[in-house]
């Protein structure tokens, strides 16, 4: 196995944001809120007068979370149910919910917002992950961690690795990278992504990435000489030897036209 270490300099600047302003990743309150929503919306024969039974939804969620969780949303005028004595039996849409699902829905299926949303999940795992000491072997820990989601639905596995990729481009991390694939594994954030979480873009400044490749075969690749317009000590010590001989060469020549 032949490792070699490629160290580049990245200039990280702050002129764009690497993410949008608000991390679509949401409390388990706000999940619960959305799901409700999002079944009262989906309902084959939901209406904004009729109440809808929330009972398929204790699959996922207890019957007191899913009551609190209309609760919360009566609250901001996004459902209405009626009080009854018997307990809580459902609820319905207000137009204000309807607008709130459909809100939601476009942003969720925007590329752009998803990708930008997925770099900062990324990213921020990756600063919790070095805060505690701990490192992933690849993405696989990601994917369905608290971070993996997006207006309370998960990214792809590929949404999960370009975003790893791209921050790796722009000096937020850094990893290994197979000679298959070219998947990223062991991710680690860099100083300058430790920085965007902590203060904001562009205050990571210039930094050095060390990108570790780890190729197997017998392929030896060049590696290049720090100061290629440099010639070393030896090298010379050797010109001058090979000059000099020349020189007397030359001389001896000339000597011996006249002998």
């Amino acid at each position: 196995m032949k490792t070699i270490t490629i160290t580049t300099t990245v200039t990280v600047t702050g002129s764009s944001r690497l993410v949008a302003d608000t991390l679509a990743t949401m409390t388990p309150s706000q999940t619960r809120e959305l799901a409700v929503l999002e079944f009262l919306y989906d309902a084959p024969d939901h209406s904004l007068d009729t109440q809808t039974t929330l009972a398929p939804l204790e699959a996922q969620h207890a019957p007191d979370e899913l009551e609190r969780a209309a609760a919360a949303l009566r609250e901001r005028g996004e459902v209405d149910y009626v009080d009854v004595l018997a307990g809580f039996d459902g609820a319905c849409l207000t137009p204000h919910g309807v607008a709130r699902v459909e809100e939601v829905r476009v942003a969720r299926a925007d590329p752009a917002a998803r990708s930008r949303a997925a770099r900062e999940a990324m990213l921020r795992w990756m600063y919790d992950l070095d805060l505690r000491g701990d490192h992933a072997a690849d993405i696989t820990a990601f994917i369905g961690c608290a971070y993996d989601e997006f207006y309370g639905k998960p990214f792809t596995r590929r949404e999960a690795q370009s975003a790893l990729d791209r921050l790796c481009e722009q000096g937020y991390a850094t990893g290994f990278r197979g000679h298959q694939g070219n998947a990223v594994i062991r991710p680690r954030i860099t100083a300058a992504g430790k920085g965007y979480v902590e203060n904001g873009p562009g205050t990571g400044g210039p930094v050095v990435i060390r990108n570790e490749q780890h190729i197997v075969g017998s392929f030896q690749a060049p590696v290049a000489s720090a100061r290629p317009d440099r010639w070393t000590r030896g090298r010379k010590a050797w010109a001058v030897v090979v000059g000099v001989a020349t020189v007397l060469g030359g001389v001896a020549a000339v000597v011996a036209l006249f002998l």
